[in-house]
């Protein structure tokens, strides 16, 4: 099973970007990076960018990863970096050979 760190890790290497994930497991728990990233990626023409990545339906569980609600979204904008919600999604109907086709819904949060 792919995870949703890897699609946006994949999309972005696809679009330019280079792109790491930067989530790691400590026993049956996920970390994030400061807090709050599943992938670190940069592009020279482009910035630095971190993004946390979750399936359609999770929004509620991520909406406090803005600037007005974390210190940490707050400073690292502030810093000049950029920060994106990948939110992943499939359509059934769109399935290939039988493989899932995802698509990202990209949302781009911006310093106050």
């Amino acid at each position: 099973m792919v995870t949703t760190a890897a699609l946006s890790r994949d999309w972005l290497r696809k679009n330019g970007w280079i792109a790491e994930v930067v989530e790691h497991r400590a026993g049956n728990f996920r970390h994030d990076m400061f807090g709050f990233a599943d992938v670190m990626a940069y592009h020279p023409d482009k910035s630095i960018l971190l993004v946390q990545a979750y399936r359609k339906g999770a929004e509620k569980d991520h909406e406090k990863l803005t600037p007005e609600k974390n210190q940490f979204v707050k400073l690292w904008l502030a810093s000049g970096g950029k920060f994106d919600h990948h939110v992943w999604s499939f359509d059934s109907k769109g399935m290939r050979n039988k493989r899932k086709t995802w698509h990202v819904e990209i949302i781009s949060i911006l310093a106050e």
